[in-house]
């Protein structure tokens, strides 16, 4: 689940990527500091440290990013046109942002029939 702090003319308050609003354990979801709210939001990512959220990146290659868990890595995917048959390239990335894995294949592969 993603989470957006938002600054309201009361305070902060912590949207969550379905709508509703984090609260904490006292059933509140209005904080009069940012960095109650920014709390708030690291306890529950530690919570559910695995969970995998996707993302488009707005880079030249429009790629296709799937995060892993709070402090994990990620993985990118995007589609090189520059071959003359488009490959379709997808790199692993570590916490640090360091690439330990990649691949590329081409989109035909994806196309195929094979029997």
């Amino acid at each position: 689940m993603k989470y957006n702090i938002i600054k309201t003319n009361d305070g902060y308050m912590v949207e969550q990527s379905d709508g509703d609003y984090l609260c904490d354990a006292n059933g509140d979801n209005l904080f009069d500091w940012y960095h109650e709210a920014d709390a708030l939001v690291a306890k529950a990512q530690a919570d559910d440290p695995m969970v995998l959220t996707v993302d488009t990146l707005d880079n030249e290659a429009k790629s296709a990013v799937i995060n892993i868990g709070t402090n994990g890595g990620y993985i990118e995917a995007y589609i090189d046109h520059s071959y003359v048959t488009p490959q379709i390239c997808i790199n692993f990335y570590n916490s640090a942002g360091t690439v330990f894995s990649g691949e590329a294949m081409s989109l035909d592969m994806f196309t195929s029939r094979s029997k």
